[in-house]
């Protein structure tokens, strides 16, 4: 999870690897997803830091949009919040496909 102190930078290496989500529905779309806190939406990239949130973060944005993606496809280095995640997804029927890495697990 990235909080609000790495939103340029996302942006910023995203963008160097040739990668936009800032386009169709989400272009230039900000804003808090929970007020108070570090959960936001900014041009296409959900920022949630903080515990188990990122399958409520996620549910919240897609209700925000009204959108129901064929898939949504997830890296993290926490199984339990790919598992939160891929229960939204399987809740509203849709398809996902998670990753796990662990470069960091010894570390």
């Amino acid at each position: 999870a990235r909080g609000n102190y790495l939103e340029e930078a996302t942006h910023e290496h995203v963008n160097s690897l040739g990668l936009s989500f800032n386009q169709g529905r989400f272009q230039d779309q900000i804003f808090e997803i929970e007020p108070n806190t570090e959960k936001k939406f900014s041009k296409g990239i959900i920022f949630c830091s903080g515990g188990s949130g990122k399958g409520v973060c996620l549910d919240k944005v897609l209700n925000v949009f009204e959108w129901q993606p064929k898939r949504i496809i997830m890296t993290d280095d926490k199984l339990d919040y790919i598992q939160k995640v891929q229960k939204i997804a399987e809740a509203r029927g849709i398809e996902f496909i998670g990753f796990r890495y662990g470069f960091l697990d010894k570390k």
